[in-house]
């Protein structure tokens, strides 16, 4: 059997954040899969969400989870690349 996973870029995790699609996260929340995602999208998230107004502590936890370190519902499945 193939391993699955999904390459998440930015927009996908804003989509994801802002909550309007429920479609996007059927792919976060979807165990059975990996996520990947870049350095670049974790830099894209971080001007995001600075431009939406959030503070330093958010903007650092948003980030954190997205690069799976602190993982919420997506699981420790999340790999950053090259974060690690």
């Amino acid at each position: 059997m193939i391993p699955i996973g999904f390459v998440i870029d930015t927009w996908v995790w804003v989509e994801y954040y802002l909550g309007k699609d429920s479609r996007v996260n059927e792919y976060i929340e979807n165990d059975s899969a990996d996520l990947f995602t870049s350095t670049i999208t974790l830099t894209e998230m971080i001007k995001f969400l600075h431009q939406e107004g959030e503070d330093s502590e958010d903007i650092r936890t948003v980030v954190s989870e997205i690069g799976g370190k602190e993982p919420r519902s997506a699981g420790n499945r999340t790999h950053c690349y090259p974060c690690r």
